[in-house]
């Protein structure tokens, strides 16, 4: 199941991307459900999930060094980050879009 979904939004974030212009503020935060999902696919073969937690995303975040070593686990929470502030916080902000369109030309 959170193998699927995590490779359907992959594909989406890939064709949000390639569109002209690109759009980079929803790629990101298809990319990071696309991360979450994937990484859900590992905690469920490790036969640990994050259903059964009162703050899931807490957990992960916590536990993204474990399951996904240094860098997965350093990228895993940017993503996070930089998806929550493109969510909720950048409603017009320049500088939070910019920070995220350089981290996602540095990612590629």
């Amino acid at each position: 199941m959170h193998w699927n979904q995590a490779e359907h939004n992959r594909e989406i974030a890939h064709r949000l991307l390639s569109m002209v212009p690109p759009v980079k503020d929803w790629t990101i935060i298809v990319t990071f459900y696309a991360a979450l999902h994937y990484y859900e696919a590992r905690l469920a073969y490790e036969d640990r999930h994050s259903d059964g937690e009162k703050e899931p995303h807490k957990f992960r975040k916590r536990q993204a060094k474990k399951y996904l070593g240094e860098d997965g686990g350093r990228i895993y929470r940017k993503l996070y980050r930089l998806s929550q502030l493109l969510r909720y916080l950048c409603a017009g902000n320049d500088r939070v879009k910019s920070a995220a369109a350089t981290w996602l030309r540095s990612a590629r």
